[in-house]
């Protein structure tokens, strides 16, 4: 029948397609992004981004972009040359949005990463980038993609294995946890943000979950950004839920607490001397304060 005859032949275009962009896909040498990726982190950061493996492919209904050796440049003063080292990144993006020029990210996978946050003698922190105060001007291209908000998302970021460390130069203190696994999802663009959390501090487990605002409310300090949190320890409970308008600051401080557990005596291993108190407990309250100290 002719209708057979045209689903056969269709299906074999379809087939022919499919085939040909999977073949230029594999055969395209994606380390070309490699000047345009650690100019523009330059550009924008004052740092250097070291992508030491090649950039790798991996072809499915979600294609894979991945790379190993990924290294950000510290702050000028710092000690150690690494902000962050990461032994393997992977970025999962769907196939259909790239069509219509959108990028969304469905995974962000990072595997043995070590972060390093440190503060110096005058309470500068190697977070603070040297972000031009003027940036280039846009093209047309950039102003349209502005109107998009979702030209950029990300749905998930995971991160397995990794290290952490606080040292403040002002204290002479210094903080270490080991992160077991960080998983942060979001639905859609401008959703809450999941959080689960496992990660080892001073030999003890702890594990954070729940909700809190987008992470681009971090860094605007007139946004009330919002969390909802349940930290897990010592078999006992720590519950928050409300808001900080300036989390970079702690300022703007509006959260209801609840803490419960078998045993307060537990609790000695933080302070290091046995309490003077036993037994169970259960307390709330509300944290307000306009900075925190």
């Amino acid at each position: 029948m002719r209708w057979k005859r045209i689903l056969g032949i269709s299906a074999a275009v379809i087939v022919a397609v499919i085939v040909t962009v999977i073949i230029i896909a594999s055969s395209y040498d994606y380390n070309r992004f490699k000047p345009r990726i650690t100019a523009l982190a330059k550009q924008y950061t004052g740092r250097d981004l070291v992508l030491g493996g090649d950039i790798e492919l991996g072809l499915s209904l979600f294609p894979t972009l991945g790379v190993n050796d990924v290294e950000v440049q510290d702050a000028s003063w710092g000690p150690r040359p690494h902000l962050a080292q990461v032994k393997r990144l992977d970025v999962h993006f769907a196939l259909l949005p790239i069509l219509r020029g959108d990028i969304h990210v469905s995974r962000l996978t990072v595997l043995n990463p070590e972060f390093l946050i440190e503060i110096d003698k005058s309470g500068k922190s190697n977070l603070e980038f040297d972000v031009p105060e003027e940036p280039e001007p846009k093209t047309a291209e950039d102003q349209a993609a502005d109107g998009k908000q979702d030209f950029l998302q990300f749905k998930e970021v995971q991160i397995k294995d990794g290290a952490f460390t606080y040292n403040d130069l002002q204290s002479g203190k210094t903080e270490a946890i080991s992160i077991e696994n960080l998983q942060l999802k979001s639905p859609e663009f401008g959703a809450p943000i999941a959080i689960d959390l496992r990660f080892t501090y001073s030999k003890m487990p702890f594990q954070i979950s729940g909700d809190f605002g987008q992470l681009s409310g971090i860094l605007n300090p007139d946004e009330q950004w919002p969390l909802n949190l349940t930290i897990t320890a010592l078999g006992s409970t720590v519950s928050l839920a409300g808001h900080i308008t300036n989390i970079m600051a702690v300022q703007g401080i509006d959260l209801k607490l609840a803490v419960k557990g078998p045993d307060i005596a537990n609790f000695q291993q933080f302070t290091g001397e046995p309490l003077p108190v036993k037994g169970p407990f259960d307390v709330a309250g509300h944290l307000t304060a306009a900075t925190l100290e």
